[in-house]
């Protein structure tokens, strides 16, 4: 009798670990708009305060964008990432293109606008890197190690990175969430619109602080919970269509 009520409470531990355990990170920032990132093995989801909402799933390595209003959607997989990069390389080129036509002084001054909205058209190589050792922190009683995002030698932007221990996400959360950051560096990976994004595969965890260099911008963590959320918050709802973008012509 021993034995079967022994082997009873080993199943029921066994059927426990295998619940499933997601996590949900919530975000608000300073204008108290709120942004809410859904996390389980496999599937990500992120809702931002405008209703507007993405969608990755792992298994197909593709981050999809939904707008509620006009029921549509794009997806973003290696394949349409590739598509995008020869896209922003054809656009970089193009500019430069314009460029070279402006005199000197109003190419100067034309280069410097642009490069408040994207540094990579400066004339200066605008690298993207991250210096690390800056201390740590809590938010949202949350331990995160504090990073400085470099654009050149040029302070961008601050970082609180957790590790996945300090959210206490899983090991298979843990992975889907780099799986989908290696999607979005491959996105603008060798253009200049890269510098104007983050190294999100360099992280070392999930960032629950953004501070911009000048502190005109921040998003923070105000809560973490865990438990089982409802499967249809990781599905494609049924009546939205796709927006395909076409791909680039042929030169």
């Amino acid at each position: 009798m021993h034995k079967l009520n022994l082997l009873l409470t080993l199943g029921l531990l066994t059927m426990a670990c295998a619940v499933q355990a997601d996590t949900r990170l919530s975000y608000v920032d300073q204008q108290g708009q709120t942004t809410t990132v859904s996390i389980r093995a496999g599937a990500i989801r992120i809702d931002a305060g405008d209703g507007t909402w993405q969608l990755y799933q792992q298994r197909s390595d593709t981050l999809y964008t939904l707008d509620p209003a006009s029921k549509s959607y794009t997806r973003m997989n290696p394949e349409r990432a590739a598509t995008l990069r020869r896209r922003m390389a054809q656009v970089q080129r193009d500019i430069e293109r314009q460029l070279e036509k402006l005199p000197a002084r109003k190419r100067a001054a034309a280069r410097a606008a642009l490069a408040e909205q994207l540094p990579g058209f400066d004339d200066d190589t605008w690298a993207v890197s991250l210096a690390t050792g800056q201390g740590t922190d809590r938010v949202a009683g949350v331990e995160c190690k504090i990073v400085q995002v470099l654009r050149g030698d040029t302070p961008a932007a601050s970082l609180c990175v957790a590790s996945a221990e300090a959210l206490a996400l899983t090991s298979a959360e843990s992975a889907t969430l780099q799986s989908m950051f290696a999607l979005m560096d491959g996105m603008l990976a060798g253009t200049a619109f890269a510098a104007a994004s983050l190294p999100y595969t360099e992280l070392a965890g999930m960032p629950i602080r953004y501070r911009s260099a000048d502190h005109s911008n921040e998003r923070r963590l105000t809560q973490v919970a865990h438990g089982a959320l409802d499967d249809a918050l990781f599905a494609l709802p049924p009546g939205f269509q796709e927006q395909v973008m076409d791909d680039l012509p042929q030169n």
